[in-house]
């Protein structure tokens, strides 16, 4: 039974193997003249790769599951296991239909599969460049078993389509009769027929050295990298079209580039070569070239010197340039209709010499100039002076000695003081004689003098950002300024958190910071002053400015408007207002901006260059604060202020609606955290 049983196993073993060899040879010829002996071997389950030229890829390979950039019209999906090929789905095609590949270029073979519910219908491919007429590619056979086919496009009566760009295929119905066939795995193979031999590699570099400053201008580029690109010329008889160099920081590099590097030059030999672009980064930095500026020529190359010239500003003394291309990461670009850049430059890395940054002193500057001062104490900020080039870029070897006088009574006038990495700290500056518009002046044997701003030397208290802070704000109070009832009036609580001793005085205005133009101030606004007399008022204390009925609501006289303290006039107080032509005075809009100050001197210019050079201690605003930088040209209107550096910690940013504000901490109402930023 058993000898049986193992006989028919045998036989039916035998019986598969054999209906599979069939199946199988039906899928090896081809019916088409233009169809090889060598691919007529290729199927679409085992697809020869060999046969292909090394540079081929499938530019397109579409089993139909996504193919929306295909052209269809009229196919249907099919999900049938006797009809696709290795996955569902196939399409199927009705003796109308036609489905149209998306453009391809430089396509070698198409391979597709496809069965039908008939044997020996006819099915036409055509194929079409550009925009010209349809051609016959290749006729084929319906078979009921399914077939794979791979046509050679190097040859259809006589046109090489491997040559072309801008080409498709439309797979036409049986338009012979009413019959189904089925089409899936559809595979075009293409080749880039421009070499990839083109690279970089190192020239003969600029010597090492020294980069001064002041090289600042395209005429002053100093030499400090060399390469030359080559064209091997392989096969493709085309040139290389350079449109893009990639450079990097080399290993020894320490400058910031973006800081210090302004532009460069670049020359083939003697001529210039001008960049479409520059686009410098910390990172790397891209040349890009306009097709046809810089073309190697085939079987060629070409030497390019790059040089380098600064910013005017933010130049880091004793700093080293250098540069290197990164040979499998190098960013070089070719047009596509020319030779390509390999993707590992075969020589691999090169690199410049390194070039030192020197800044060279020539002058003398105030970088903290100083301030009002009380008399007999410490002037701070503390002054400093700084040995820079002409552009204001520091001298790090600078040790010389600098003096310092004052036209002032000041302590141990002239005092000096030996310069560390290009700078002198005064930190131990005092007077003890009160005046105003005295002046200092720094000294040095080699680099000569240089003259600060005017500074007052008072008896008054002293105010540090921090040290007041506006409770509350009312824009349209009614209280008949002008004899009006029309809510014009303004309001302003405020509380000082020192002492104000006789001799104070604090500014007030709602010109708006950088309105038109770069650190500047509007023009055409208010500009008060309090100064404190008589008596002083104790810490803590509400302090009320408040229009007052001999205006309409413009602040441009003292009598405008009263000083307010425990809900009564205060008259221990002395009052400015700035007025003048093309001035409109202190008067709130409901979106308007206040900034209090101290100290300094106020410069105003109605064309919004508006100067002041004290110190800012409070800024409030209802319309919220900008961060636009201004453009020189527009004038951004009386609402607009741009939050001056460093004081986001003393300002208000008032909530929408009436100009009414008090402390609050949003995220801990109880003040319990200390390091939120500001105060709305």
């Amino acid at each position: 039974m058993l000898k049986k049983l193992f006989f028919l196993l045998v036989f039916l073993l035998t019986q598969v193997y054999a209906k599979a060899a069939i199946n199988k040879s039906s899928l090896v010829t081809s019916k088409n003249s233009n169809f090889s002996s060598k691919s007529a071997t290729i199927f679409e389950e085992n697809i020869v790769d060999s046969y292909l030229p090394s540079s081929t890829s499938y530019c397109v390979d579409e089993d139909f599951v996504d193919f929306s950039d295909w052209t269809d019209y009229g196919t249907q999906s099919n999900n049938a296991p006797t009809h696709y090929g290795l996955a569902a789905p196939c399409r199927k095609f009705s003796s109308s239909d036609y489905m149209i590949t998306p453009l391809v270029d430089h396509p070698l073979t198409l391979q597709f599969h496809h069965d039908s519910n008939a044997n020996g219908k006819s099915v036409t491919i055509e194929y079409q460049i550009g925009s010209n007429a349809w051609v016959t590619l290749y006729t084929f056979t319906t078979d009921k078993n399914g077939a794979d086919e791979t046509v050679d496009l190097t040859n259809i009566a006589g046109v090489d389509l491997s040559l072309e760009t801008d080409v498709r295929f439309r797979f036409n119905g049986i338009v012979t009769e009413n019959k189904k066939w089925y089409l899936d795995d559809v595979k075009i193979s293409c080749n880039d027929p421009n070499d990839s031999d083109a690279y970089a590699a190192n020239s003969t570099q600029p010597t090492g050295g020294i980069i001064d400053s002041m090289n600042d201008t395209s005429a002053e580029a100093v030499d400090v990298f060399a390469m030359t690109i080559y064209d091997q010329g392989t096969s493709d008889g085309l040139n290389t079209d350079v449109t893009n160099i990639q450079i990097k920081p080399y290993v020894t590099n320490t400058a910031d580039w973006t800081d210090n590097i302004q532009g460069f030059v670049i020359k083939n030999g003697a001529t210039v070569i001008s960049p479409s672009a520059i686009n410098i980064t910390d990172n790397n930095i891209d040349f890009s070239f306009n097709t046809g500026d810089l073309v190697v020529p085939d079987n060629g190359y070409i030497t390019l010197t790059f040089s380098v010239y600064l910013n005017t500003s933010n130049i880091e003394d004793g700093k080293i340039l250098s540069f290197f291309v990164d040979a499998d990461d190098n960013g070089f670009i070719a047009d596509n209709n020319g030779t390509q850049f390999q993707t590992t430059f075969q020589n691999g890395d090169f690199n410049s010499n390194d070039f030192i940054i020197a800044v060279s002193a020539t002058q003398l500057i105030f970088k903290q100039q100083p301030s009002f001062v009380n008399v007999s104490q410490v002037m701070t900020p503390s002054v400093t002076v700084n040995a820079v080039d002409a552009n204001g870029n520091i001298d790090l070897d600078f040790n010389g000695t600098v003096s310092m006088s004052s036209s002032g009574t000041m302590t141990g006038d002239p005092m000096s003081v030996i310069a560390t990495n290009g700078e002198v700290l005064f930190d131990n500056l005092v007077h003890t004689t009160i005046g105003s518009s005295f002046t200092l002046s720094a000294t040095s044997s080699v680099l000569g003098s240089v003259v600060s701003k005017p500074f007052d030397v008072v008896n008054q208290t002293i105010l540090e950002p921090g040290d007041l802070a506006i409770l509350a704000v009312n824009t349209d109070i009614d209280n008949n300024p002008g004899g009006f009832s029309n809510g014009t009036g303004d309001q302003i609580a405020f509380v000082c958190f020192k002492d104000i001793t006789p001799g104070t005085t604090i500014y007030f205005t709602d010109n708006g910071y950088e309105r038109k133009y770069v650190d500047k101030w509007g023009g055409t606004e208010g500009v008060l002053t309090i100064t404190r007399t008589n008596t002083t008022l104790p810490k803590g204390t509400v302090i009320v400015l408040e229009t007052n009925a001999n205006t309409n609501g413009n602040i441009t006289s003292p009598d405008d408007f009263d000083v307010w303290t425990c809900g009564n006039i205060d008259t221990n107080w002395t009052k400015t207002a700035l007025s003048g032509t093309s001035i409109g005075g202190f008067n709130l809009n409901s979106d308007d901006d206040i900034w209090i100050m101290q100290g300094g001197t106020w410069v105003n210019d109605t064309g919004h260059q508006s100067t002041y050079d004290g110190t800012v201690l409070y800024g409030w605003t209802e319309s919220g604060w900008d961060d636009a930088a201004p453009d020189g040209t527009t004038d951004r209107g009386t609402k607009f202020s741009n939050m001056i550096p460093h004081t986001a910690c003393f300002t208000t940013n008032a909530p929408s609606g009436d100009g009414k504000v008090k402390f609050n901490d949003p995220n801990d109402p109880d003040f319990s955290t200390s390091t939120n930023d500001q105060l709305d």
